[in-house]
């Protein structure tokens, strides 16, 4: 979806990056180096003068080593003057691996009246992913812009399709790009895991009545969690469940998640309306007796103001991005597989299939459980069954969506 194909104007830097890089390899002193983290990543250690930090290089318009930090004495600080500004540090991670293995690369952020010409950059990590093929992958975290206190940032690269080898080394970025402003970087980190057994969650938004009626008999009858997405407005109306049945399931073994106070888009709401519906609906759903630990996004709408914001009260932010999620996911950007009113049993059997092979996370989202021909988030009783089924003879481990943050979600 995002930044996948970088500008070219940044290829050919990362040219001159590499050349900078290896001639000051070349000079610099010996230093412990592990190939699973990057070396000074709060940037304590100083490198050629007190503005430098060791083993970081100027990108583009640079950057100075200073006293804003988030832990420790010494941060980083981007600054441009133009709205087409690019100013940074990087360092090359070797990793050399000999199988494809996901890799979390985040760290914390801090801006001062930053301006973006574009969805592209802002304050963000960047990363340039050279695969043990010769072929070069791009992406970055979600761009911040505006006036902010510290928020942490990150991706896992296992949610790149393009990455289809092992990964030779990575160029990683902190950068302040197409953008005014001061950025601050601090405690970056990337970590390299080992992909163990895979798990699917079986998650039902809306808190609609057929989720009680239907799938809670059917996984019953497996032995299985469920999870539900509860808008709290609509407890207790027509077609949705309510608390007493909601209570029945979560003394059940099922997980209550937060889907907003009203079910409407947050992006198109005013900043203190959209944190209502955040913070309010969770303080709602706990002083009714449930345990609510993560949120998921309405029409999976959302943006790096809404996730910092959501980070200080959720263990995890769900939007609607489609995919599976590797180990060491970025809690707050989890990617679901949408189930629609044609999705097959044996597509769903194909997504299980490569969880369990691949060692990663599905999240089967479904909405409505009935007949009604004419909506597009629906599934058939009897075909969800029958999805339930062909999950059951795959033989992987369904959990609750806490449980898959336990198991797949990078720590802080």
């Amino acid at each position: 979806m995002r930044y996948s194909n970088v500008k070219t104007q940044l290829n050919i830097l990362f040219i001159f990056a590499f050349l900078s890089l290896t001639l000051f390899a070349l000079a610099k002193p010996s230093a412990t180096y592990s190939s699973d983290t990057l070396i000074n990543t709060s940037f304590e250690e100083q490198g050629t003068s007190v503005e430098k930090a060791y083993d970081w290089q100027d990108f583009m318009g640079g950057y100075t080593r200073t006293n804003n930090s988030k832990t420790g004495s010494w941060g980083i600080t981007l600054r441009n003057s133009s709205d087409t500004g690019f100013s940074g540090a990087y360092q090359r991670l070797d990793l050399n691996q000999t199988s494809i293995k996901p890799v979390f690369i985040g760290g914390y952020v801090k801006g001062e009246k930053i301006s973006n010409t574009s969805s592209w950059y802002g304050a963000s990590i960047y990363a340039e992913i050279h695969l043990t093929s010769g072929k070069v992958v791009y992406w970055n975290s979600l761009s911040n812009t505006g006036t902010f206190d510290w928020r942490w940032i990150g991706f896992n690269t296992g949610i790149l399709s393009e990455i289809d080898a092992p990964i030779s080394h990575i160029f990683i970025v902190p950068i302040l790009g197409n953008s005014k402003g001061t950025a601050h970087f601090d405690d970056l980190t990337a970590i390299e895991h080992t992909s163990t057994e895979g798990a699917v969650t079986f998650m039902f938004d809306d808190g609609e009545a057929t989720t009680y009626s239907v799938a809670y008999p059917i996984l019953k009858s497996k032995n299985w969690p469920g999870v539900i997405g509860v808008v709290t407005n609509f407890v207790g109306n027509s077609g949705f469940m309510r608390r007493v049945q909601l209570t029945e399931l979560q003394n059940n073994g099922w997980e209550i998640v937060s889907h907003s106070i009203s079910h409407n888009d947050l992006t198109t709401m005013t900043n203190s309306r959209a944190q209502r519906e955040i913070a309010l609906s969770k303080e709602r759903l706990t002083s009714w007796g449930f345990r609510v630990n993560s949120f998921a996004f309405p029409y999976g709408a959302y943006n790096a103001n809404l996730l910092a914001f959501g980070s200080s009260i959720y263990a995890s932010m769900r939007p609607y991005e489609i995919g599976d999620n590797p180990k060491g996911s970025w809690p707050y950007q989890i990617r679901v597989r949408s189930i629609t009113n044609t999705t097959t049993p044996q597509q769903v059997k194909k997504w299980a299939e490569e969880s369990k092979n691949k060692g990663t996370w599905n999240i089967f989202t479904f909405h409505s459980l009935d007949t009604i021909e004419d909506d597009e988030y629906r599934t058939d009783p009897n075909t969800f069954a029958q999805m339930v089924n062909e999950v059951y003879n795959v033989n992987i481990p369904v959990v609750t969506y806490q449980e898959g943050l336990n198991r797949f979600a990078q720590k802080r």
